[in-house]
């Protein structure tokens, strides 16, 4: 998703169109200074991941510091930290907060 783009989205239905409606609306929320979340749901290859790199490449060339990993990362990078000496599970989530927005997509 190195080229996803809000420019390059193709949204083929309503429910598409709204996303990406969203998604540039809480990019230029962001970029103004407002910190919020936002949660997208649906099915399987309906443009989630390709919106939320999309709204990290939008906010990181603003300077803004964005996060992009998947929960099963997020899982293992947490669940490993009591492997090394000078780690715990509680930094390895503390890090995670280190970004102006993380993004955490699906499991699988």
């Amino acid at each position: 998703h190195k080229d996803s783009g809000f420019r390059n989205y193709q949204a083929t239905h309503e429910g598409q169109s709204k996303a990406l409606a969203n998604c540039v609306n809480f990019a230029k929320s962001m970029i103004n200074g407002h910190k919020r979340n936002l949660i997208m749901t649906g099915k399987t290859g309906t443009g989630k991941t390709h919106l939320s790199c999309a709204t990290a490449r939008t906010l990181l060339n603003k300077g803004i510091q964005v996060r992009y990993i998947t929960s099963e990362d997020m899982a293992n990078e947490i669940a490993n930290a009591w492997k090394k000496p000078d780690d715990s599970e509680s930094s390895a989530v503390y890090r995670f907060t280190d970004y102006d927005l993380l993004i955490l997509d699906e499991y699988g």
